[in-house]
């Protein structure tokens, strides 16, 4: 005889496995800490190597037309994108920790209401056995 609530327990428990496990189950192999320090360094290096790239570009453009700039001028150039550059990683890593600490949140509590199915699932086991 089939059990309803099992049968709705083992449907939730497919879904759950197609759509998030993978995901859930890969954030909390590690610890808070290390998810959000790794992230954040990954968003670090990803808006350093944009910065040089478009930095790079930009002088390329300066160098194409040699003195056109002034000493004064490339001082407060250089003062300029180094303090637009702090700024922007500063930002990119207080966005990355928001976001990467509210997917950890979620990638726990989804895979603690897992764990609480499975321990429903066999209640409900050892319940038909003990009938």
């Amino acid at each position: 005889m089939l059990n309803e609530d099992r049968v709705k327990l083992m449907t939730r428990m497919a879904l759950f496995r197609e759509k998030e496990e993978r995901r859930s189950l890969e954030v909390n192999r590690s610890s808070r800490r290390d998810y959000l320090w790794w992230n954040i360094l990954k968003a670090i290096i990803c808006f350093t190597l944009a910065a040089v790239l478009i930095l790079a570009m930009y002088l390329v453009c300066m160098l194409l037309e040699p003195g056109a700039w002034s000493t004064q001028q490339t001082v407060l150039f250089v003062v300029t994108v180094m303090i637009l550059y702090l700024a922007g990683v500063t930002l990119s890593a207080l966005a990355v920790y928001v976001v990467s600490d509210n997917r950890y949140d979620e990638a726990t509590r989804k895979v603690r209401q897992y764990e609480l199915m499975m321990k429903r699932l066999k209640w409900l086991y050892e319940k038909e056995k003990r009938k």
